[in-house]
């Protein structure tokens, strides 16, 4: 008994003896197959949608290859759907890629559009670019909802370049195509992050508005600023926490600093002021710009200032053209709204700028001589502090104001030290010093070299801002609802606005790419008209009247949190209804999620904004329609 050919499917393998019999099955149909071409083939057969042809492997090959040639269905893809380019197919493809997209919706990232301008400027609202013609440097500017575009001329006019502050009304402008309205940037969320690890302070979240959250406005986003099972209390702009215990015991010294990390700081950074935007010899009140030199060997023009005497020398922060407050260019549109009042007008938040002591400064300074020393000095809330610059080390020290009564070396903490690379003639040196969240950080040529923290409780940093003792029956007070004899410390304004200098030895230097700018600041304020809005337990609208101050800013409404619950916070405080004033739930909220004024629960958490994934258009060609991606605006949130 012999065994039959040797049987193959599309194609026989190259070792096959072109004289050896086979059998091929091919797909397709027998009536395109030539067989009055190919008398060598022993048997062509058709059945099925297949073709079986038997005969020398060499014969078989090539008749294979004409049939393929005159064969619609190619081999190489038998499993192909002879509808995958019908409508219906199409159609059902767009049916599962709908599918797809919605779960993602649902379960893993969303898409939102920034509407206002509470987070400006991390994030932008709708909103418009403006200009300073003196300084060069470009800004965006809130519009309010609602309002009327484009923004009114009287409003403007009055408008104050962001780098020369609201002294200086009319010097900011926009033109042609930067004066369309733009809308608010587009942000990813991830929303399962929180499914397997908890929220974390300081981080960008959205979520559904406990006041609302089936109105116009469903979700909000804001920093969250308070975690679950501690009390907060903002105080002279940052924030303090202590641990959640019965009111008979609060211990008001337990309230500590929370302070942001490098790479969160870092983003929050306003600017005040930038060396290389020229101010185009602009004057101001008393002759000087940004700094003021105690003698006239400086020059101070054009992007190198200059420093040509032997002497010990000095700069001071001009505060006569512009103190570090929590001033907000972002806000002038605001006073754009519809009934024409003006909610917030000239950058200024309601009901006027307030002093701030966190600042940062950076800048390169190259001296002429190996001797050549830096020394940089703030003096905020009641204390000096020194970083300086001298020979082979950096190093930072503070004081408390009373001992410069004492002498100029009393008082002072021991000096904290970070060796470096020694000063060398016309070599820079690339200085950061920051200050802010009750501790100092400096860098030295982009590199973290020393830090000086302090840990003041809200009691003492209320303290010192005031210029007077606060104690702690004072607060007890003020947390049942009454007023000291002494005065509410709270309401009282801060005794003096940041002072800071440079001072120089050493000989002739030079200074380059000098920047100064402020850190976020939390506005303490009243509640307002919206906070009291839903119905509630009469204890929970006593909590939420207008009158009353908002939620974490005073000692009669600190911010408590219980488990699963939440305070969200905006970056724009000034121009922010955030959890110091979301008041009283919605109905459906309190009786399905938590009745707790305020706060914002886990379970109304969206999830946390990761992304700027298609900020506002550009006109093409500079003057065409508003249609390019900025791809530049495109950013992780921090």
């Amino acid at each position: 008994m012999t065994n039959g050919p040797a049987s193959y499917r599309d194609r026989i393998p190259g070792h096959v003896a072109d004289d050896a019999v086979v059998r091929l099955r091919l797909t397709g149909s027998l009536s395109k197959f030539p067989v009055q071409d190919h008398p060598e083939v022993l048997a062509a057969k058709g059945d099925a949608g297949f073709v079986v042809l038997e005969g020398p492997a060499g014969s078989v090959r090539r008749a294979a290859a004409a049939f393929r040639r005159q064969d619609a269905t190619p081999v190489t893809t038998p499993l192909a759907d002879p509808d995958r380019n019908t409508f219906p197919y199409s159609f059902q493809s767009m049916i599962v890629a709908f599918v797809i997209a919605m779960a993602a919706r649902s379960f893993v990232a969303e898409g939102f559009v920034i509407p206002t301008g509470s987070m400006a400027p991390t994030l932008r609202g709708q909103h418009m670019l403006m200009r300073g013609p003196l300084t060069g440097g470009e800004f965006a500017v809130g519009l309010q909802v609602g309002a009327p575009a484009p923004i009114s001329a009287a409003i403007l006019n009055s408008a104050a370049d962001r780098l020369l502050g609201p002294r200086f009304p009319g010097t900011a402008k926009s033109e042609g195509w930067s004066a369309k309205p733009r809308q608010g940037d587009r942000i990813l969320t991830h929303k399962t992050l929180y499914h397997f690890r908890d929220p974390r302070r300081w981080e960008v979240v959205v979520f559904r508005n406990p006041a609302n959250p089936f109105g116009r406005a469903p979700t909000y986003i804001k920093r969250l600023c308070g975690l679950p099972n501690e009390r907060l209390w903002i105080v002279d702009g940052d924030l303090f926490t202590a641990p959640t215990t019965s009111n008979e015991s609060l211990d008001w010294d337990a309230f500590q600093i929370q302070r942001k990390p490098d790479w969160v700081q870092r983003a929050l950074w306003v600017p005040v002021y930038e060396q290389r935007h020229d101010q185009g010899g602009m004057s101001t009140p008393d002759g000087f710009g940004a700094f003021v030199p105690n003698d006239d060997e400086w020059s101070l023009d054009g992007p190198v200032w200059s420093f040509r005497g032997e002497q010990p020398t000095q700069l001071e922060w001009n505060r006569r053209a512009r103190e570090f407050t929590n001033w907000n260019a972002y806000n002038v549109g605001y006073g754009n709204t519809p009934d024409g009042r003006g909610r917030i007008l000239k950058g200024y938040t309601y009901p006027s700028p307030e002093p701030t002591a966190d600042i940062a400064f950076e800048a390169n300074w190259t001296p002429s001589s190996e001797a050549g020393s830096m020394r940089w000095i703030l003096e905020v809330n009641q204390h000096r502090f020194e970083v300086e610059r001298i020979a082979d080390v950096v190093r930072v020290r503070m004081r408390d104001d009373v001992w410069s009564e004492v002498g100029p070396d009393a008082g002072w903490s021991e000096w904290k030290t970070a060796t470096v690379d020694p000063v060398a003639a016309d070599v820079a040196n690339r200085m950061t010093v920051w200050h802010a969240d009750q501790r100092l950080s400096i860098w030295h040529h982009g590199e973290p070299i020393l830090e000086l923290p302090y840990d003041w409780s809200a009691r003492e940093r209320l303290g010192y801002s005031r210029k007077r003792l606060v104690t702690s029956d004072e607060l007890n007070t003020l947390r049942n609802g009454e007023t000291p004899s002494t005065g509410d410390p709270v309401e009282a304004p801060v005794a003096k606005s940041a002072v800071l200098k440079l001072e120089f030895t050493g000989g002739p230097c030079t200074l380059e790419d000098v920047q100064v700018a402020r850190d976020l600041y939390h506005r303490v304020q009243r509640n307002n008209d919206r906070t009291d809005s839903n119905p509630a337990r009469a204890d929970i609208l006593d909590r939420c009247r207008p009158t009353g101050w908002g939620f974490g800013t005073h000692p009669s409404n600190l911010a408590e949190l219980g488990p699963d619950q939440f305070l969200m916070m905006g970056d724009n405080s000034g121009a922010s209804h955030d959890g110091r004033f979301l008041g009283t739930p919605s109905p459906f909220v309190a009786s399905m999620v938590d009745e707790t004024p305020y706060v914002v629960h886990r379970d109304l958490l969206v999830g946390r904004a990761w992304c700027v994934y298609f900020p506002w258009l550009l006109p093409l060609g500079g003057s065409g329609p508003t249609v390019v991606p900025n791809m530049g605006e495109l950013r992780l949130i921090r």
